[in-house]
């Protein structure tokens, strides 16, 4: 019986994904009608004529989602419920759901992350009006969206990096947490910019343990590519303190995707300049495999692209793809444009951005891709304004953000949540927690046990996980056996 089980239901998960997986191409997407209305849930953030553009999202454990960015002259985020509501518990008192901060005067937030304990961290740039220096601005907010007392000064810390330009543009978390902040900096005489980083303690203060001074300034040191602007669109950390910095080059033909390693001790370990011959390739996403392998996902020419490179930081490796590259095809879709990209540990990518599908037409666009890049659905949505940041809910559901116009001729932040992609586009496997390996005292126990028709704390009993594993209490188990390996679980 527990044999039966055990075959018929990671079975069924496996044929779905081998029968499916070749055949899948430009699927449609149906909006999640339980999400706000019809699928869309469209704030006004600012009052009067002020443009709100929303630059990420983010889902709580909770299922809470959280989307921050640009409300004028000033750093804003919101909270909304499941459903699609306004957390009205979040923010302040005279804008329930909301909060709008400003530091300098003219301040912009382009980078949101969550803390492991709720808190919410923002990054971007900040300066007196009229001002002729920008700097690194970050924010830190408690869990009930208020400045954080005890970071920096009232929640803000201000960097100035440079004599000309600053601005951060990504931020990671360590599991100490400290924040590792990067952007692009511009010095003179040149005020070319590059990529540039800080690192704050957590309350606020400059690391000096990284580079001696808390922030390191990384001109690009390869050929080709000097005299032109650098810019900065994501990071992340590997286990082993390295962090990971993309973003890329412009130049006098075709952009080109740049990745910077950064040293625990903020010094730059390499860089790779890396051409897709297509057109302008950027780069807007990055994520750490368990194996300590990194995925890069963007844009290349006008179409979705992804690479890896190896563990040992020795380059492209040549196992994925084509030479370490790989190119995502669609001849369904002309024109399309990458805007953001949520890049999961497995290899799949979320990708949201804009595309023309007929001449004259131009609509957003959603789309999932396979760790190959040859497996690959999507939806249009009407509108083209571009798609600025995707990831998804625990339960595979995707939650987009862009600007659109509301009731009035600003723009506002549109939340869209889509319904879960089809199984074939799911990742089930044996690694039941996520470590990038099969192994008999932690997966094959937990899988047995669940076949057993053990639930929660019974099922992880005397089980102990690695530390980079994605999966570690049975929520986490139980949602991913569900959602992707499609095991009916109580």
């Amino acid at each position: 019986m527990t044999r039966s089980f055990f075959q018929t239901a990671f079975g069924i998960g496996f044929a779905a994904l081998a029968l499916c997986y070749s055949s899948a191409r430009a699927q449609l997407l149906p909006l999640d009608a339980t999400f706000g209305t019809a699928g869309l849930a469209t704030t006004a953030m600012s009052p009067g004529a002020v443009d709100d553009i929303p630059h990420a999202v983010h889902v709580q454990p909770d299922g809470k989602i959280v989307v921050g960015g640009v409300c004028g002259v000033q750093f804003c985020v919101a909270r909304y419920l499941a459903n699609g509501t306004l957390d009205v518990s979040f923010g302040q008192v005279s804008t329930p759901g909301k909060a709008l901060l400003s530091r300098l005067g003219e301040d912009r937030a382009y980078a949101t992350a969550l803390q492991p304990d709720g808190k919410i961290v923002m990054a971007g740039d900040c300066r007196v009006p009229l001002g002729l220096t920008i700097s690194f601005c970050v924010l830190r907010l408690t869990a009930n969206g208020l400045p954080d007392s005890t970071f920096g000064d009232s929640g803000w810390v201000e960097v100035p990096m440079a004599s000309g330009y600053d601005g951060a543009r990504a931020i990671a978390i360590q599991p100490d947490d400290k924040l590792v902040i990067s952007g692009d900096c511009s010095e003179a005489p040149t005020f070319v910019r590059s990529f540039c980083h800080i690192r704050l303690l957590p309350n606020g203060a400059l690391d000096t343990t990284f580079n001696t001074t808390g922030k390191a300034y990384t001109p690009y040191t390869g050929g080709g590519l000097s005299g032109n602007h650098k810019f900065v669109t994501a990071s992340a950390i590997r286990s082993d303190g390295m962090i990971f910095v993309v973003g890329y080059s412009e130049s006098a033909s075709d952009d080109r995707i740049l990745v910077l390693r950064l040293t625990p001790a903020g010094t730059a370990g390499f860089w790779h300049a890396i051409d897709f011959d297509v057109g302008d390739d950027r780069a807007f996403g990055v994520a750490v495999q368990a194996s300590g392998r990194v995925l890069v996902s963007g844009e290349c020419g006008n179409r979705a692209c992804m690479l890896r490179l190896n563990a040992d930081d020795s380059g492209l490796d040549t196992n994925y793809g084509t030479s370490g590259k790989r190119l995502v095809e669609d001849v369904s879709v002309t024109g399309e444009r990458v805007g953001a990209v949520t890049l999961f540990p497995d290899g799949s990518s979320l990708f949201a951005g804009w595309s023309n599908p007929i001449s004259g037409i131009c609509n957003g666009s959603v789309r999932w891709v396979s760790s190959g890049g040859d497996r690959q659905g999507g939806v249009n949505v009407a509108g083209c304004a571009p798609m600025r940041a995707i990831t998804s809910q625990l339960d595979l559901k995707p939650v987009v953000v862009h600007d659109c116009f509301g009731s009035g001729t600003q723009r506002d932040f549109c939340v869209y949540r889509y319904q879960a992609p089809p199984v074939e586009f799911r990742n089930c496997s044996l690694d039941v927690d996520g470590d990038g390996k099969v192994v008999a005292t932690t997966d094959t126990l937990i899988s047995t046990r669940v076949a057993l028709g053990f639930t929660g704390a019974a099922v992880l009993n005397g089980v102990t996980f690695e530390p980079h594993a994605l999966r570690k209490t049975w929520p986490d188990i139980r949602a991913w056996m569900i959602n992707h390996c499609a095991i009916p679980l109580p």
